[in-house]
């Protein structure tokens, strides 16, 4: 199997994944003589069902409770659409058409009430005589036996009095409770005039109940019933039926009803109507009331068409006035809504200025928590320095004392070592004195000896006697000396101490010096710290009053927001209360849109007969210039419209519900795609030949009023493909109508994306990515080139290469697509979003 085959399979796979088979029965509960008709809806939807890719047939049976197997009752043939009946059915009403089959049994009973399945028989890629099932069951239920005698009496008897119970048998709770069964008319123009059935039940004794309410037609049976246990449920399908509604009440003051109404008779539906309803009484017996109403109805003459179309024209008029009185009111509500929008934005605006404040606020005020952190870490800092230089004083302190102390013992020594030095300078003193005494003797001997030289021998004697002296004078002056020596040694080594002693001072005065410099400095540096306290207190004062002053901003600006808070609260209100006012007007615009298109309806089913010229009067009166191609409804796949901007364009009706604006499409290469910017700017093709493009200038118009989808239907080989985009525009010519798409969905493969954000290129104006190439002459295109493409769609038509209408992901860029359709459509709008 081949890459392209295994990718087509893929395809397949996600596009019928949730296409499936369907079984529906109306209704799936049935009674005998009540219901009016069973129908059984068998059908595919897509035309496929999960992974069969050939659907041969699509069965219905029913199953036979008795053999325990399926009987089929129809066939249908897939390709030939030839239906077989296998089963006779008596009064059975049979339609088909392309994968459905539709079974209507009318007046179903018992033997009816069965399952029923849906089987689709076909081939798969890798198996044949594949087939799938489907199944419902429809139930019957007995629980109404007096209502169905009832029918069967009225059936059986066409006068009323037949039916209903004597003055005599009526009980005293039937007596005091009256039936009331009114008409809107009791004679019907048919085709023309409604009506509407009223059946009210009041004034029950307290303690009774109301079970059941009907409303049935001689022979065409139940129209409508309501009971405790279900609301209101209808056997009418008819387009001309309108609704059925009722309540059944269980108190006093409120009455219970049942109502139907048609927006126009038939003949058939002339005749009795009996209203009945049966009453569970206090002693729980359930007792039956009945009325009954005579409708008779006519057949209108040309004189009732005319006045009906007068009627009709006149109400016409008035819904037109209506819609336009609801437009005005919505543009003035819409008006309100941007006035106050505004407001809002301006509140927004002030909130974002306070919020802005308080963030300013909020940040001065962490600046201000940092610098006080910053200040208490520094003065816990300072109290440690001051805790530390207290410590080192406490410890210089101790240290001076030691000093002192020190001193003063130096200070006694000093005194002790003067003292012995007086001492030894006395004592030295007076050896001088001694040694000078000495002198004066040696000096008078000295003349003595030279006076007395002629006594020499006494001199002699005297000498002897003196040397002996002088001996004994020279060995104590020798020891004086000695003294004097040990006195001079002991004075230096005094010296020397009293220096050492001076040196340890100087050094301990200097060690005083350099204590007192810092505690001088220490006292110095807690005056500058107390200074910087001071002045930090003061900085918290002023940051404390700051922040208090910030304090009240902040719940001054708190009461603003709440103000605020509660103005947008208001303005909320008021915006709800115009949204309410704008889905009412909405609603009662859709209203008078539902009864406007019911009144053309029922004036075309009705008016068949009457004049062209008088139909196209009419399509002349309710014809307007859509906006959009929203709202354009045609049995057309494609419609040429003139918008009310004057911009005609081609819508697409039925796609993906319709409603799309067609920019390009190119079925069959009629139209030259080849063009220049001017061309491409202003739009060129043929809308009568099914080519064209719209033009980019109208694009960036319509894309530029609100949100636009993006969708790409391509054909390429027998096989249709789709990719779509959210939230596409292009910009204005003065940004060289640059592409803008948003989220991808589809199974045609992502290949726009990779020109999202470029700009769009022609052979005459070059804005591509690439520098080297005009891609608008390389692939004979027009395009979002980037550096060129991944998709090509205003290429050449039918070109085997990069030059035609490429679609990579399953084209390549060697084949050109069958077929193409660019087309747009706005989401709808939500003015409170």
């Amino acid at each position: 199997m081949t890459l392209l085959q295994q990718f087509v399979l893929f395809v397949s796979s996600i596009l019928f994944a949730t296409s499936e088979l369907i079984i529906d029965v109306q209704p799936n509960v049935i009674s005998a003589e009540i219901t009016a008709q069973l129908v059984i809806n068998c059908s595919i939807t897509n035309n496929q069902v999960q992974e069969l890719d050939v659907i041969r047939s699509l069965t219905l049976s029913r199953y036979n409770e008795t053999l325990k197997e399926f009987f089929d009752l129809i066939t249908l043939e897939a390709k030939t659409l030839n239906l077989s009946q296998l089963v006779q059915l008596h009064h059975a009403q049979i339609s088909f058409g392309n994968m459905y089959i539709s079974l209507t049994l009318h007046n179903p009973t018992l033997f009816d009430a069965k399952v029923y399945r849906c089987k689709v028989e076909g081939d798969k890629t890798n198996a044949a005589n594949s087939s799938l099932v489907a199944k419902k069951e429809v139930e019957y239920r007995t629980n109404m036996t007096a209502l169905i005698e009832e029918i069967r009496c009225l059936r059986i008897f066409e006068k009323n009095d037949q039916c209903t119970l004597e003055k005599k048998d009526l009980t005293a709770s039937q007596q005091r409770t009256k039936l009331h069964f009114v008409g809107s008319s009791k004679v019907i123009k048919e085709l023309i005039e409604s009506l509407t059935l009223t059946c009210s039940l009041q004034d029950l004794d307290r303690n009774s109940t109301v079970q059941l309410m009907y409303i049935l037609h001689e022979s065409n049976g139940v129209i409508a019933t309501i009971n405790k246990d279900q609301p209101v449920v209808t056997t009418k399908q008819d387009s001309n039926f309108n609704t059925a509604k009722g309540e059944l009440s269980d108190t006093k003051s409120k009455a219970s009803f049942i109502e139907i109404s048609w927006s126009y008779i038939k003949s058939s539906e002339s005749g009795k109507y009996f209203c009945g309803a049966y009453v569970m009484g206090p002693d729980g017996r359930s007792e039956r009331l009945n009325e009954m109403l005579a409708i008779i109805v006519s057949n209108p003459t040309f004189d009732d068409l005319i006045k009906v179309i007068q009627k009709l024209l006149r109400q016409v008029d008035k819904e037109k006035e209506n819609i336009l009185e609801n437009k005005q009111n919505i543009y003035h509500i819409q008006e309100d809504i941007n006035s106050k929008q505004q407001t809002i934005i301006s509140i927004k605006d002030g909130l974002d200025t306070n919020r802005q404040n308080i963030n300013t606020i909020k940040d001065d005020l962490e600046t201000s928590r940092q610098n006080i952190k910053s200040i208490t870490d520094e003065f816990n800092a300072t109290k440690q320095s001051i805790a530390s230089y207290d410590d080192e004083s406490n410890a210089l302190r101790q240290m001076v004392n030691n000093v002192q102390s020190d001193l003063s013992i130096c200070k006694e020594s000093i005194q002790s070592f003067s003292n012995d030095l007086d001492t030894n300078k006395q004592s030295i003193a007076s050896h001088n004195d001694e040694f000078n005494t000495f002198g004066h003797i040696v000096n008078s001997l000295k003349d003595d000896l030279r006076t007395n030289k002629q006594s020499l021998q006494s001199i002699t004697d005297k000498v002897n006697t003196n040397k002996q002296n002088i001996n004994q004078l020279n060995e104590n002056l020798e020891s004086n000396k000695q003294k004097i020596q040990s006195i001079t040694d002991e004075v230096n080594t005094n010296k020397d101490n009293i220096n050492q002693l001076k040196e340890n001072l100087e050094l301990n005065k200097q060690k005083i010096q350099s204590i007192t410099d810092k505690v001088n400095t220490n006292k110095d540096n807690i005056n500058q710290l107390r200074e910087n306290l001071k002045s930090n207190k003061q900085k918290i004062q002023n940051m404390t009053d700051e922040v208090t002053t910030n304090k009240d901003n902040i719940n001054q600006l708190k009461e603003n927001l709440k103000s605020n808070k509660q103005n947008i609260q208001n303005i909320t209100k008021g915006v709800n209360t115009n949204r309410q006012n704008i889905i009412n007007l909405n609603k009662d615009v859709k209203t008078s849109q539902q009864s406007f298109s019911k009144l053309e309806a029922t004036l075309e089913t009705q008016l068949t007969n009457l004049s062209t010229a008088l139909t196209q009067t009419w399509e002349k009166i309710m014809k307007g210039p859509p906006t959009s191609c929203r709202e354009i409804n045609s049995f057309q796949e494609r419609v040429t419209v003139t918008l009310t901007s004057g911009l005609k364009v081609m819508c697409d009706t039925k796609t993906d519900g319709g409603g799309w604006i067609i920019f390009q499409r190119r079925i069959n290469g009629k139209v030259d795609f080849y063009r220049g910017w001017k061309e491409y700017r202003d739009g060129f093709g043929d809308y009568n030949i099914g080519e064209f493009y719209l033009g980019n200038e109208n694009i960036f118009n319509l894309t530029s009023t609100g949100q636009y989808d993006l969708r790409i239907d391509l054909e390429f080989n027998n096989k249709k493909y789709f990719a779509q985009y959210e939230n596409f525009k292009i910009l204005s010519e003065s940004e060289k109508y640059k592409l803008q798409i948003g989220k991808y969905s589809g199974y045609a493969g992502d290949e726009l994306s990779y020109h999202n954000s470029n700009f769009f290129t022609t052979f005459d104006r070059d804005n591509d990515v690439g520098s080297d190439v005009n891609c608008a002459e390389e692939s004979s295109g027009a395009w979002w080139y980037n550096h060129c493409h991944h998709s090509n769609l205003n290429g050449q038509w039918g070109r085997t290469s990069h030059k035609g209408m490429n679609w990579a992901y399953f084209t390549g860029l060697s084949n050109s697509v069958t077929f193409t359709e660019m087309k747009i459509k706005e989401r709808e709008k939500n003015y409170f979003h």
